[in-house]
């Protein structure tokens, strides 16, 4: 896979970039959870029939998620042992932690501890605290119980509790990337086809497939028998993504609402690596905070609020360059109302700026941009050129879901044309959580 994964403290940051070895290192990135609904309306039962007749038996599907409540019957043999041949908490961190081999966090479960935990014989600690985990694996593999069934009812699962899912929103880009690698290694120690389904999504990345994390799976994908399922985020109508669509050389200025009780604002504006842009935030009070166009960190505070931004080139592995903008209170909340961001040029050729607010998961409905555009909205890792990328629709209304990431015709040359393909999304059923 691409590069290493690493752990380190303050100390140890400035001897890993002194290394000879070291060409790039990148900080993981927020992961937000996005809402995967099943089946429904999919044509599914028509491939579990005859001459078919697919259950997903002798594959394994990894659920890399918030967990899975391993006791739900829907996850369970006939005989009442589990279909769940090893769980992965990266969270568990007691005195009896035994990360996998070749981790250093968390703790590792085989399928006899399981059915020990089962049997009232063992305690296992790896609560789905959220259910969302729980949600998404009876879709994907819960078996025929009390007359709901999922696609792959007869399929082994592999569950991977991420880190940081107890009580945050989001997890890390870096666990998402190990709990990946241990799929792979699982599947090949298991001799068995994987799928890996994957319902988190970050805007961090300018959707290109050029990212660390878009090209981290794509390498997955082409490892063993493996195909990795990405849900393509519900921004899609959120009013989350700027486009400037000006002559390329005329200064812009994106128009955004910052609804009230709003803790934080993040803005990841990306470009091409050859062009500079300055940038400016105009408040509601028609204060202006300039941000140089080129400068590595930059940060001002003032009455409300402090501005922190991060302004970075090209990478190693992508022709794009992106801007970090972090808005936080000062006292409680930001000040709501009509902000500004002034985009303005000083070196361009093609004038194309993207600008991204964090995901809606994370933020307040009525923070948003005035003149939105919807292309492009695919959460990262969806946006990876070998991952099948999945939106949603309304099978009532025999149409997309207006939550649902768009992608965008042409615009993607480098990955195609995405999503892939799409499935029900509203209103579906799954087992209790």
């Amino acid at each position: 896979l691409v590069g290493d994964i690493v752990t380190i403290d303050e100390k140890g940051w400035e001897r890993l970039t002194q290394l000879q070895e070291t060409e790039y290192i990148e900080k993981p990135r927020p992961m937000y959870p996005q809402t995967v609904s099943g089946q429904e309306s999919a044509c599914i039962f028509s491939v579990k029939r005859a001459p078919y007749s697919l259950t997903g038996k002798g594959v394994l599907v990894a659920v890399i998620d918030s967990s899975v409540d391993y006791t739900n019957a829907h996850f369970r043999n006939a005989d009442g042992t589990t279909r769940i041949l090893s769980l992965w908490n990266q969270d568990w961190q007691g005195e009896d932690a035994r990360p996998p081999v070749g981790f250093r966090i968390g703790t590792e479960y085989s399928r006899d501890e399981i059915n020990a935990a089962l049997a009232g014989a063992a305690v296992l600690n790896a609560p789905d605290l959220s259910g969302h985990g729980t949600a998404v694996a009876g879709i994907l593999a819960g078996g025929r119980l009390n007359g709901f069934e999922g696609v792959a009812t007869e399929a082994s699962l592999l569950v991977v509790k991420l880190r940081s899912s107890n009580g945050n929103v989001f997890t890390q880009s870096a666990d998402i990337m190990r709990a990946v690698t241990y799929a792979l290694r699982k599947a090949d120690e298991f001799n068995m086809p994987l799928v890996i389904n994957l319902s988190y999504g970050t805007v961090w990345g300018a959707h290109n497939g050029q990212s660390l994390l878009e090209r981290f799976m794509d390498n997955a994908a082409e490892i063993g028998r493996t195909s990795i399922v990405v849900g393509g985020g519900n921004d899609g109508a959120a009013g989350r993504h700027y486009r400037k669509k000006s002559p390329a050389d005329m200064t812009e200025r994106a128009e955004l609402e910052i609804g009230d009780y709003e803790f934080g604002v993040s803005l990841h504006i990306f470009y091409p690596g050859q062009e500079t842009y300055a940038f400016a935030l105009i408040t509601p009070q028609g204060r202006v905070v300039r941000i140089p166009a080129q400068e590595e960190l930059f940060q001002e505070t003032y009455d409300l609020f402090t501005v922190r931004a991060v302004i970075a080139g090209a990478k190693p592995y992508t022709s794009y360059a992106e801007v970090f903008i972090q808005l936080s209170p000062t006292q409680d909340i930001l000040p709501a109302g009509g902000w500004e961001l002034e985009i303005k040029p000083v070196k361009v050729l093609t004038g194309i700026v993207d600008v991204y607010l964090s995901s809606s998961a994370y933020s307040t409905e009525t923070t948003g941009f005035i003149r939105p555009e919807s292309e492009m909205t695919l959460t990262v890792p969806a946006t990876a050129g070998l991952v099948i990328s999945v939106g949603a629709y309304s099978a009532y209304l025999n149409s997309y879901a207006p939550f649902s990431g768009r992608g965008a015709l042409g615009l993607m040359p480098g990955i195609g044309n995405k999503p892939d393909l799409v499935a029900p999304g509203v209103n579906v059923r799954t087992v209790s959580v």
